[in-house]
């Protein structure tokens, strides 16, 4: 294989009309919307970026920390659970049941199962946009006071899960 490549001179552009406060998290995307997190709160751009929309209704004094996008459903992951939107972030309802760790570090999404990482260690999965929540932790071992499942990422049949501890 031969390959090459030409520098194409690109160049960063920051973006953030509309945004307040300073640190800016996760990302997700639904169709043309970009959502993203920043400083515990949800924003929406519509036009790639150049200006953002605050979209909290719903999650008043609730910190953010993870988004996930799958078609028209947009997740949020909280300090206080786990909070789905299907109306491009209009509307918020919390999607708690069973879910026993409601700190919601980190969520991954593939076709119908949606996992989700939290504070201590555990990871959960719905099958049914978040009605319910199952423990899939049998087997995660994590030696650390800081145990907390800071980022799931699936491929294919595997599923990887990355804590605070730095175990992965």
């Amino acid at each position: 294989i031969n390959l090459s490549f030409q520098n194409s001179n690109a160049q960063w552009v920051e973006s953030n009309n509309g945004l307040y406060g300073g640190s800016v998290g996760s990302f997700a995307f639904s169709g043309n919307n970009i959502f993203t997190v920043c400083s515990g709160n949800i924003y929406l751009s519509i036009d790639n970026g150049d200006t953002w929309t605050r979209k909290n209704s719903g999650l008043s004094n609730i910190s953010v920390i993870s988004l996930a996008a799958s078609g028209d459903n947009i997740y949020a992951g909280t300090r206080s659970g786990i909070y789905l939107s299907t109306d491009n972030g209009e509307s918020w309802t919390q999607k708690n049941s069973r879910l026993t760790d409601t700190i919601v570090y980190s969520i991954a999404i593939s076709e119908d199962k949606i996992f989700v990482g939290t504070n201590n260690g555990t990871v959960f999965l719905s099958t049914d946009e978040g009605n319910n929540w199952n423990n899939k932790s049998s087997g995660i071992i994590i030696n650390s006071t800081y145990k907390s499942i800071q980022s799931i990422i699936i491929s294919g049949n595997n599923i990887y899960a990355g804590a605070y501890s730095g175990g992965v």
